[in-house]
C-alpha cells in the first residue's frame, strides 16, 4: 500500500482534524505526530495526540483561542473538545552538549527536517499536509489532501515489529542519552524487538544514562514495570548495560548463584518475581509498589554473600533500596512503602503461631502494607519455583484478616493507659524506665486484648515497675555482664546455635528443644529472637535449657522488641551476628561499626544486658595497619561490650586462631566451636574433631570462653553432627 493509501486509510479523530483544518486555513503546513500516529499504524489504542507546523508559536496561538505558550520549544498547548493537545513548530536541532537536550535550537519549515531528528523511524512519521496557493489568484487552495510522510521506513518497521534509531544510532543516543532507555521501554511496552545496529550502540552508549535526572529513568523504569512483560525490558537494561549505570547493586546479581530454579541464577529470581507480581488493590493502583519493591527486594544478596548464606540481606537491601530510590527521586510515600517491603519480605509464617504473634506481625507491618507484603511473597514463591501460596501463606491471610476485622491493636497507642497516667499513679519520671512499662504492658495485651482495660494495666504497671529492667525469665536465668559467666561454670558447659537446626525448628520448636535437650545440651543460642520469643518461652523451661546468648540485628533496629523479649528469655548477652562486608575494608568503616554497636550497648546496658558481636571470615580477611580489621575493631568497641569469635570463619579468614585468641583476651566471652576444610563452602563442615581445624589448641587459647557448638551445614544428619560433637568437646581432652 502506497504512502497516500495508507493517509487516506487512517481513523484520525474529528477534533485532531479540525486543528489541522484551522491551521491549512491560515496557509500553515500540519501534521499529526509521534507515538499517536505510531499505536495508530500498529493497531494499538492512540493516546495524546500531537501536532507539528510550520506557524511559528506566536501564529499557533493567535489561530487558536485560550491556547497557552510557556517553553522555548515552539510549543502551544490548545484545548479542544475536552482534551488538551501540543503543537509543535517544526524544529531543527543542534549541538547536544549534556547528553540530553539541543544546545539551541531553530524552528524550520520542512516537515522532513523535523522528522529527521527524531528518535527510532516508528516514531518519524507525519500524516497530514499543507495547503496549496492557486495559480495566479493568489488564494489558498481550499481543500488539502492529507498523506503519509514516511522519509525513514517508519511504517514498514511498525509491520514488522521492528525499533530502528533514525540514521545512525550511536550519534541518536549521543544526542539525547533519554533515548536509550526509551528504546528499552518501547521493546518491553510495543513486544517488538531492537534491530541490531541500534541493539549494538545501546551498549556501545549505555554509560550515558548517567547524564540523565533520577525522575527520568523512575518515569521509564515505571512504565516499563507496569507492562505485560516486564521480563524482556529488564532483561534488556542487563544486557545491555544499562543496568549497571542505574543500579550497579541489581546487576551485581548476574551470575550471584543460589538454591532456586537449577540453572538460574539469582538475577533470573529476580525478573523471574517482577514478571510474577500482581497489583494487590482491587483497582490494580498499586501496582508499581509491588513490582517496584519484588525488582529490589533482593537487591543486598550479592552484598551480604558470605558462607554461602545471605545474611540479613533484607535489611541490607532496604538501606541500598532506600538509597537508588532517593537517587532517583521517587515520591516518598513510594519509596517508604517499597523499602519497608524489602525489609519485611522475609517473613516466616508457622502454623503453630499463637494468635498474639499475629497480632505482633500485623502491628510491625501495619494495615495498609500488608495485602502489598503478601503480593510480594507470592511474586517471590513464584519467580523461585514453588507455589504462590506456599509456606502455609493462604492461611496466614485468613488470620491476618480475621484480627483485622477484630479490630487490630497495632502500638502503644491502643493501650488504655498512656504515659501522663502512668506518671500519675506511679510516680515515675518520664524517660527510659517509663518506656519500658510501656513497651511490656503493650506486650502483655498483644498477648491478651482483654487486659486492656485501666485497672489491670495500672496493677500490672506497678509490679512491673517494682522490678525495674526486669522481666520474667522463663528459665530464671541471670541478666547482665556476668551471665555468661554463671551460666558456664563448671568444665562441661557447652551450648548450641540454633541455626544448624533450624529446619526442624521451623517445623516444630518444642521438639526440637526436646531433641537438643536429649543430646545432653541444656543452653542454647537463639537466632531471630523476637521472632521465635513466644515458642521460646514454654520451650526452654519445659525442657530445662538456658539461653545465655542470643543472635540478633542490633544496629539499625527497634531494639524494644529486642530487649523486652531478652528480659523474658533471661537472655544476658545479645550479639550482633553479621555487617556488610564492605563496611570492613576500610578503617572508616570499622569505626562506624564499632561507634553504632558501642551506641546500642549503652541503651542495652541500661536494662541489665550485654552487647557483642560475632564475626565471619571478612572481618579477618581485611586488614587495617597490618592487623586483621576485627581486632581493630576490639579496640575501638566501649569495656563492656564483647565477642564472640567464630573460630571455623576466623580460621577460613587467614586467621591463626590460638594467637588471635591470646590477643583478643577477656574481650572474649563465647566461640563458635566447628570443623571441616577450613574453606568457605558450609557444606563441607563436619562434627567438630572429624576435621582439619586444631580445635583442641583452639579451645584452650580462650578457657573462660563459652564453647557455643554450631555447624553452618553439613553432608549428614544435623543431629546425629551436633551430638558428635558434644561428645568430642566434653571427652576430657578438647579442653585440655
Amino acid at each position: 500500500m502506497t504512502n497516500d493509501a495508507i493517509g487516506a486509510d487512517l481513523a484520525i479523530p474529528a477534533a485532531v482534524r479540525s486543528l489541522l483544518a484551522d491551521l491549512w486555513t491560515r496557509g500553515h503546513a500540519a501534521y499529526v505526530v509521534g507515538g499517536a500516529l505510531r499505536d495508530l499504524l500498529a493497531g494499538r489504542e492512540p493516546h495524546e495526540w500531537d501536532l507539528a507546523t510550520s506557524a511559528l508559536p506566536e501564529q499557533t496561538l493567535a489561530a487558536f483561542e485560550h491556547a497557552v505558550y510557556e517553553n522555548a520549544f515552539g510549543t502551544v498547548a490548545v484545548r479542544r473538545g475536552g482534551d488538551e493537545y501540543e503543537i509543535t513548530t517544526f524544529r531543527s536541532d543542534h549541538d547536544y552538549a549534556d547528553f540530553r537536550r539541543p544546545h539551541r535550537v531553530e524552528f524550520g519549515t520542512s516537515i522532513e527536517a523535523d522528522l529527521a531528528r527524531r528518535d527510532f523511524t516508528m516514531n518519524a512519521l507525519a500524516w497530514g499536509g499543507e495547503p496549496a496557493w492557486t495559480d495566479g489568484s493568489g488564494a489558498l487552495a481550499t481543500t488539502v489532501t492529507p498523506r503519509l510522510v514516511d522519509p525513514f521506513g517508519g511504517s514498514a518497521d511498525i509491520a514488522a515489529g521492528r525499533i530502528r534509531a533514525v540514521g545512525e544510532p550511536r550519534r541518536r543516543f549521543e544526542e539525547d542519552a533519554l533515548r536509550i532507555v526509551r528504546a528499552i521501554r518501547f521493546a518491553a511496552t510495543l513486544g517488538w524487538t531492537i534491530e541490531p545496529a541500534t541493539l549494538s550502540a545501546l551498549g556501545e552508549t549505555a554509560p550515558l544514562v548517567a547524564h540523565l535526572s533520577g525522575e527520568r529513568i523512575a518515569m521509564e523504569l515505571d512504565r516499563l514495570l507496569a507492562t505485560e512483560r516486564p521480563s524482556v525490558g529488564l532483561r534488556l537494561l542487563a544486557d545491555t548495560g544499562v543496568l549497571a549505570t542505574i543500579s550497579p547493586d541489581l546487576a551485581a546479581q548476574r551470575g550471584v548463584t543460589q538454591n532456586k530454579i537449577p540453572g538460574e541464577d539469582l538475577w533470573d529470581h529476580t525478573v523471574r518475581t517482577v514478571a510474577a507480581a500482581e497489583a494487590a488493590s482491587a483497582d490494580g493502583t498499586d501496582l508499581t509498589i509491588v513490582r517496584l519493591a519484588a525488582l529490589l527486594h533482593d537487591i543486598g544478596k550479592p552484598a551480604t554473600a558470605a558462607d554461602g548464606h545471605f545474611y540479613h540481606h533484607e535489611a541490607v537491601g532496604a538501606d541500598l533500596a532506600d538509597a537508588l530510590l532517593d537517587r532517583l527521586h521517587v515520591p516518598t510515600a513510594t519509596r517508604t512503602r517499597v523499602v519497608h517491603l524489602v525489609r519485611q519480605h522475609m517473613f516466616r509464617y508457622e502454623p503453630t503461631w499463637g494468635d498474639p504473634a499475629v497480632r505482633r506481625f500485623l502491628a510491625k507491618i501495619g494495615p495498609d502494607a500488608i495485602d502489598q507484603l503478601f503480593a510480594l511473597r507470592e511474586a517471590d514463591n513464584a519467580g523461585s519455583g514453588v507455589p504462590r501460596d506456599a509456606d502455609d501463606l493462604a492461611e496466614f491471610r485468613t488470620r491476618i484478616a480475621a484480627e483485622l476485622a477484630a479490630g487490630p491493636i497495632l502500638d502503644r497507642s491502643a493501650l488504655a493507659v498512656d504515659g501522663s497516667d502512668l506518671m500519675a499513679e506511679l510516680g515515675v519520671s518520664e524517660g527510659p524506665e517509663l518506656g519500658r512499662i510501656l513497651n511490656a504492658l503493650f506486650d502483655r495485651i498483644v498477648e491478651n486484648p482483654r487486659l486492656n482495660t485501666r485497672a489491670e494495666l495500672v496493677a500490672l504497671a506497678r509490679t512491673l515497675a517494682a522490678r525495674p529492667g526486669q522481666g520474667s525469665p522463663a528459665s530464671g536465668a541471670r541478666t547482665g555482664p556476668d551471665a555468661i559467666a554463671s551460666e558456664t561454670a563448671g568444665p562441661d558447659e557447652l551450648s548450641v546455635q540454633l541455626w544448624p537446626v533450624r529446619v526442624a525448628l521451623e517445623q516444630d520448636v518444642d521438639a526440637t528443644l526436646a531433641r537438643l535437650a536429649a543430646l545432653g545440651f541444656r543452653r542454647v543460642e537463639p537466632f531471630a529472637l523476637v521472632v521465635y520469643r513466644d515458642r521460646l518461652r514454654d520451650g526452654l523451661s519445659r525442657h530445662g535449657l538456658a539461653a545465655p546468648t542470643a543472635h540478633v540485628g542490633l544496629l539499625g533496629e527497634d531494639l524494644g522488641p529486642v530487649i523486652d523479649a531478652a528480659l523474658e528469655l533471661g537472655i544476658g548477652t545479645l550479639i550482633q551476628p553479621w555487617t556488610d562486608p564492605v563496611r570492613w575494608q576500610t578503617e572508616a568503616g570499622v569505626r562506624e561499626v564499632a561507634r553504632e554497636l558501642n551506641e546500642v550497648a549503652a541503651t542495652a546496658g541500661r536494662q541489665g544486658l550485654r552487647v557483642g558481636y560475632h564475626n565471619h571470615h571478612f572481618e579477618l580477611a581485611s586488614t587495617i595497619d597490618g592487623r586483621h580489621a576485627l581486632e581493630a575493631f576490639a579496640d575501638l568497641l566501649d569495656q563492656d561490650v564483647c565477642l564472640e569469635v567464630d573460630t571455623y570463619w576466623a580460621y577460613a579468614g587467614g586467621a591463626d586462631v590460638p594467637a588471635l585468641l591470646h590477643r583478643l583476651g577477656e574481650r572474649v566471652v563465647a566461640l563458635h566451636v566447628k570443623d571441616g576444610d577450613g574453606g568457605l563452602d558450609p557444606s563441607r563442615q563436619v562434627a567438630v574433631g572429624s576435621g582439619s581445624l586444631p580445635v583442641r589448641e583452639i579451645v584452650a587459647a580462650a578457657p573462660h570462653a563459652l564453647r557455643v557448638v554450631e555447624l553452618d551445614d553439613t553432608a549428614g544428619d544435623m543431629f546425629d553432627a551436633l551430638r558428635d560433637s558434644r561428645a568430642f568437646l566434653l571427652d576430657g581432652s578438647a579442653a585440655s
